[in-house]
């Protein structure tokens, strides 16, 4: 199995070597996404603070 994952993690590699913008796409998103979400929900550092994780983690997976 974890033959599998390395040849599939080498195949990554190589392709994103290929075209490096591809790999500038999902981090440019992940980056507005962040940026943006405590722009839309105000100042409270509360609820930023509670938040924040839940909206890294998913701004991760989206930007995949």
């Amino acid at each position: 199995m974890s033959n599998v994952f390395v040849l599939l993690m080498l195949r990554e590699v190589r392709l994103l070597a290929r075209r490096p913008a591809e790999l500038a796409n999902p981090l440019v998103f992940f980056a507005i996404v962040v940026a943006l979400f405590p722009l839309a929900l105000g100042p409270q550092t509360q609820l930023l603070q509670t938040l924040s994780p839940g909206l890294i983690w998913v701004a991760a997976l989206l930007a995949l």
